[in-house]
């Protein structure tokens, strides 16, 4: 059963990446830097970051982890089992690319 639009929640990102920053870590980590906590300090309630895949980076653990406003919203999940419930629940899918071309 799909959810509805104003049952989901929360942002995700889904990615393949390998234990290497390069491509989708470098995205991901521009948005955390640069995007994400302009959206937190707008937003009147926290907006929770999903971050799922496959062998994510220790650099991406590293930065939430050192980072007060990110260690409180974002969330990791290795290796989902079920990518078409990530997207059910998830009210924005997002899919930052600094370089490349296509999805």
């Amino acid at each position: 059963i799909e959810n509805k639009f104003h049952d989901r929640s929360g942002i995700l990102f889904l990615a393949s990446f390998n234990g290497n920053m390069y491509y989708d870590g470098d995205a991901i980590w521009y948005f955390l830097t640069d995007v994400y906590p302009l959206v937190l300090e707008e937003s009147k309630s926290p907006i929770p970051l999903t971050i799922a895949g496959t062998n994510i980076p220790d650099e991406l653990y590293k930065l939430v982890e050192t980072d007060e406003l990110l260690s409180k919203n974002v969330n990791f999940l290795e290796s989902a089992e079920n990518i078409d419930e990530l997207y059910n629940n998830a009210r924005i899918f997002i899919a930052p690319h600094l370089y490349g071309a296509g999805i």
